[in-house]
């Protein structure tokens, strides 16, 4: 100090190595499971309507059967298979697409993975397979490279494990199982999801909520609510693809149509 006057006072930094700030800490299982948590919650909370899991859904398998498309392969014939199960609660879509390998098989379900290319594809945000797995609590999938190699697996109770204030649901995990919907055997190549409405919070809670009951009701729903029904303006053409849709109403009933455009 100097008459009074007080000079400069030391300081030191702390030099900082670089750091990844969305890195996983490893060492730190609750925190990384929390985040998870919260990120998810944030993916569900963008997803308010009844239809959004028919449309996940289909625009999923119009993208796989496009880009199948693309590859020109001679005598290739674009095709989906829808299932609704009043009776089970159960809505299951097939398609003769371009299929995943086994390792996109792995990372799909993982919130912000995307393997489209964002141009042409319908999504590409790489949150509506984390939407189905973990709003819902029964998501069944197969996927087939060709005919002598394919993956499938279920995961059971993603919901019930996000909404668990608790810690006593374990985080849910993708077990081996077969592919229930019968078109998925017959297929050469593609991918088959099957999802179920069953527990708490899920929305809708019944596909009785829809009161449409025959495959004419139904596709008549789905072109109005869903890529399945898209409108194509200044010479764009609608996909040329063989729907099959198939409706199973409360009491067992089965009625089934075909079409040949979605638009």
């Amino acid at each position: 100090m100097v008459n009074g006057i007080k000079g400069p006072v030391a300081t030191s930094s702390v030099k900082l190595e670089p750091w990844d700030p969305l890195a996983l800490e490893s060492d730190e299982p609750d925190l990384v499971i929390a985040a998870q948590r919260r990120e998810i919650r944030n993916i569900l909370k963008s997803y308010t309507g009844y239809y959004d899991l028919f449309s996940e859904l289909l625009q999923n398998a119009l993208d796989a059967v496009e880009k199948r498309s693309n590859e020109k392969q001679l005598n290739y014939v674009p095709a989906l298979w829808i299932k609704i199960d009043l009776a089970n609660e159960s809505v299951s879509v097939t398609d003769n697409g371009c299929a995943m390998s086994a390792s996109q098989f792995k990372q799909f379900l993982k919130p912000n993975r995307s393997f489209k290319d964002g141009v042409t594809s319908r999504g590409n945000k790489g949150v509506g397979a984390t939407y189905l797995a973990y709003g819902f609590n029964y998501l069944e999938v197969g996927t087939k490279e060709s005919p002598q190699r394919w993956t499938s697996g279920v995961l059971r109770n993603g919901r019930l494990w996000l909404d668990d204030a608790a810690g006593i649901v374990s985080r849910p995990k993708v077990e081996s199982s077969e592919v229930t919907h019968d078109p998925f055997k017959s297929v050469d190549r593609g991918t088959s999801i099957t999802l179920r409405l069953t527990g708490e919070n899920v929305r809708p809670k019944s596909l009785q909520y829809f009161s449409a009951k025959s495959a004419e009701q139904w596709l008549c729903l789905l072109k109005a609510h869903t890529p399945l029904g898209g409108i194509y303006l200044c010479g764009e053409a609608p996909p040329t693809i063989d729907i099959h849709l198939e409706v199973v109403d409360s009491d067992g009933c089965v009625t089934s149509l075909t079409a040949s455009r979605a638009e």
